[in-house]
C-alpha cells in the first residue's frame, strides 16, 4: 500500500493510488473469501499480485531511467492506471468465481 501510495504521490494525484491500493487490498480479500468458503486460494488473473508488483517495478525503473523523456509523473500516472483497470478486472473475475 505504502508503494502504491508513494506513487500517487509522486504523480501529484495522491487518489490515484489510494485506488490502486485499495483495489489490491480488495483482491486480497477476496481471496480469502473464496478460501473461507472451501474454495482453493485463486492467485491466478490477469493482475494477481506477482503482475502487479512486475508492473510496479518496471514503471519505477523507467521514471528513474527515462525522466527527461516523459516525465516521472507521465510514467507513475500511466502505470497506477494500468494498475487500477488491471486490478479492478481481477476484482470483478475473483468474485464472480466466488458467486459460482
Amino acid at each position: 500500500m505504502l508503494i502504491l501510495d508513494g506513487f500517487g504521490l509522486a504523480t501529484g494525484h495522491p487518489a490515484l493510488g489510494w485506488t490502486a491500493a485499495a483495489l489490491a487490498v480488495l483482491t486480497a480479500y477476496i481471496r480469502e473469501l473464496g478460501q473461507a468458503e472451501g474454495m482453493t486460494a485463486d492467485f491466478s488473473s490477469p493482475f494477481a499480485k506477482q503482475q502487479r508488483m512486475a508492473l510496479v517495478t518496471a514503471g519505477a525503473v523507467l521514471a528513474a531511467l527515462e525522466p527527461a523523456i516523459a516525465g516521472t509523473d507521465v510514467v507513475l500516472t500511466v502505470v497506477l492506471w494500468l494498475l487500477i483497470l488491471g486490478t479492478a478486472s481481477t476484482a470483478l473475475r475473483r468474485s464472480a468465481r466466488v458467486v459460482a
